[in-house]
């Protein structure tokens, strides 16, 4: 599984289903389960599913459209790998989602 990071309080926002559209300066062809990072803290905050990416748009932003997101109570911790700032591969993490 993959893992996206970031910061606060956007993190919290996409968790609780209060943001819905991630905008970044790249297009993903990621689809599906994507787990939550909270940058900075080590913690997998919960998970969202990535289901579409449009754009560019205006301003040359892509639109990452996510859906049906859950929080996970608590955090689960993991350990960063050296180097890693947008993607985490998770794949040797048990998925409690």
């Amino acid at each position: 599984m993959k893992a996206l990071i970031i910061r606060s309080p956007w993190a919290d926002q996409i968790v609780d289903g209060a943001k819905t559209i991630e905008y970044r300066s790249r297009r993903t062809h990621i689809r599906g389960r994507i787990a939550i990072i909270k940058g900075g803290t080590h913690l997998i905050i919960g998970s969202v599913s990535l289901v579409d990416c449009q754009g560019p748009d205006h301003l040359n932003l892509f639109h990452w459209i996510l859906k049906n997101s859950r929080r996970l109570d608590p955090p689960v911790p993991y350990r960063h790998p050296h180097g890693a700032q947008i993607w985490v591969n998770l794949d040797n993490i048990p998925t409690p989602w």
